[in-house]
């Protein structure tokens, strides 16, 4: 399991699958910089490469969750122009294990929900025998201006059901309800997401492709093109 749960694992498996991710920049695995292709190279030539990129995002991809540690970053000049970082000093605290990649656009259907972050399905789909099945799924949403849509940096949930209609309310992680986006105003009980069989039909695709684990949960979204 901790071998899957390396995001600098996950897009080779989903790529086989058909299944996009987020176009990767750079990465950093125990310690070796590779580029875009998978070849390695060095600091100096990522920070050259990344010196007036603009936007970009950088996230731990072992022992990761919760959004802890992410970055959203606006390179210019080497400086991340957000927090007035140095690139450099950024990646530094990122440790041996990251990825830098370019920055996702929600479909239109989500950031109408909430434009500020990449507001993701958390899907969860077990083996039983010889068949994959899909438990109940969640819709997470950013809120208060916060660039991550995770409910421990908090954010919300709200139920959606198979068809991509989401229930009446969402929740934050201590239980205080939401019958409408506070930030948007958009009524849960009026929101379905036409789009999210997609979704599921992703899920199960990578399910199958993993044989070897039996329980698994996946964070997906909707691009701009609306994959």
């Amino acid at each position: 399991n901790s071998v899957f749960e390396d995001k600098n694992v996950m897009p080779h498996l989903a790529k086989s699958v058909g299944v996009k991710t987020p176009k990767v920049l750079f990465s950093r695995v125990k310690g070796f910089y590779l580029d875009a292709e998978n070849q390695p190279t060095t600091c100096d030539k990522v920070l050259e490469a990344l010196h007036n990129h603009g936007r970009l995002f950088i996230k731990p991809s072992v022992d990761s969750m919760g959004g802890r540690s992410c970055v959203l970053a606006e390179v210019r000049e080497g400086i991340d122009t957000k927090s007035q970082q140095p690139l450099v000093g950024i990646l530094q605290q990122m440790g041996d294990d990251f990825v830098v990649q370019e920055c996702l656009v929600c479909h239109e259907s989500l950031r109408e929900i909430y434009p500020k972050s990449v507001n993701t399905f958390r899907v969860f789909t077990y083996r039983w025998k010889d068949l994959i099945y899909m438990a109940p799924s969640v819709i997470r949403m950013g809120k208060g201006g916060m660039d991550v849509d995770n409910a421990t940096q908090g954010g919300i949930f709200a139920g959606i059901k198979e068809d991509g209609q989401l229930y009446d309310y969402a929740i934050t992680k201590y239980g205080q309800r939401y019958y409408e986006h506070p930030d948007t105003a958009l009524r849960f009980e009026d929101c379905k997401l036409s789009l999210f069989p997609k979704v599921i039909d992703a899920a199960m695709k990578l399910h199958h492709a993993l044989p070897q684990v039996g329980v698994s949960n996946w964070d997906l979204t909707l691009d701009a093109d609306g994959d």
